[in-house]
């Protein structure tokens, strides 16, 4: 009962938002060991740590711009959040391989 005056444990009940939640958190995740592993990666296969760094810091801008391109995408054109992370999730996967 107290728990239950201090938090809204509905919405532990919903779904949608406990997906969501879950789904944001993997994804987050993902990207971190991403870029913790990539210079790993990049060592083991003999690149020194300057060109390591580059790989990343390019990557991570990218990364970033892409971001910000769906945001302003979708400020001119009317696609649905799914469609546009199915797309982002593919493209992504594309570039990571």
């Amino acid at each position: 009962k107290i728990l239950d005056g201090l938090l809204d444990l509905s919405l532990l009940k919903d779904r949608v938002f406990m997906i969501t939640c879950f789904g944001m958190s993997f994804a987050l995740l993902s990207d971190i060991v991403f870029l913790i592993q990539l210079p790993i990666a990049l060592y083991d296969q003999g690149y020194t740590g300057a060109e390591a760094g580059n790989v990343l810091a390019i990557a991570s801008s990218a990364e970033f711009f892409t971001k910000i391109g769906y945001t302003i995408l979708t400020m001119f054109v009317d696609i649905r959040a799914k469609v546009l992370v199915f797309i982002a999730m593919i493209s992504m996967a594309l570039v990571k391989l």
